[in-house]
């Protein structure tokens, strides 16, 4: 998700495909690797070779590890066409961790393309005629979502509802659902009517029976309980956004921070 929304600003800003880059974080049990998050890295064109800021990247380790001492320097990522000379990359981030992943996010594809874009590599070593050269192997990987992230990503490869485009699965199942309890209030409303204002349904004993058996079948949930799940489920919404916030602000005022700091460490020198 945050690779994809990096590709996308950028795509936007600049109106063309750009690679962009950052790091890999997560942690490692047992024998597998969970990558969690990610963060952006800042890129420059050296002599024609690209490199990534090397000083933001352990400074912002620092800072992650601060807020989550179990997560680890797991590799960094790419967008755009995976290259060779992406090793050189690889290379240059060796000293934050001896095992690390490249993962290739490939924009250049199709949208008919059924597998994911998503290429995930580590580092094998070739000793031959005593000259050792590195080269990518892919790994094998499996992707672990919440249905939060299962519908967002879906409605956004579909365009969304409204757009001219496909709508999304979660769309589609919901219109359905709406469509359904359209049909049941309107079946309803017309059973009513009929007993209400008809002397000889009401008393057709078979009839009524089968009317009270039809409302019986129909799930009766109190005013109170439907209104205390829907503010519980505002609540952890209004949470999430409150975090989401708290999190964005404590990183600008550390930014904030440390531009003051440098001005100050400037004007003594």
């Amino acid at each position: 998700m945050n690779i994809s929304d990096q590709y996308t600003r950028s795509f936007a800003e600049n109106s063309e495909q750009t690679r962009n880059f950052g790091v890999l974080v997560g942690s490692i049990k047992d024998r597998s690797i969970h990558i969690q998050n990610s963060f952006e890295a800042p890129s420059f064109n050296n002599t024609g070779v690209i490199q990534l800021d090397l000083e933001f990247i352990e400074k912002r380790m620092s800072m992650v590890l601060e807020i989550f001492p179990n997560y680890e320097f797991l590799g960094w990522y790419s967008t755009g066409h995976y290259s060779p000379q992406d090793m050189e990359i690889q290379k240059s981030l060796i000293n934050f961790s001896e095992h690390l992943l490249y993962l290739n996010f490939n924009t250049t594809l199709t949208t008919s393309e059924e597998l994911l874009p998503v290429d995930i590599y580590e580092t094998h070593v070739i000793v031959s005629e005593n000259i050792t050269n590195h080269e990518f192997r892919k790994v094998a990987y499996s992707i672990e979502t919440t249905d939060a992230e299962r519908i967002s990503v879906d409605f956004v490869s579909r365009k969304g509802a409204g757009t001219g485009g496909d709508t999304s699965q979660y769309s589609s199942d919901l219109n359905n659902f709406l469509s359904a309890m359209r049909l049941f209030k309107k079946r309803l409303s017309l059973l009513l009517h009929l007993v209400k204002n008809n002397a000889k349904v009401r008393s057709s004993r078979k009839i009524m029976r089968k009317v009270h058996e039809i409302s019986n079948q129909i799930p009766v949930t109190p005013a109170y309980e439907i209104d205390r799940e829907l503010n519980r489920e505002i609540s952890e919404e209004l949470l999430v956004v409150l975090v989401s916030a708290m999190t964005k602000g404590s990183y600008h005022l550390s930014e904030l921070v440390d531009k003051f700091q440098m001005m100050n460490n400037e004007r003594f020198d």
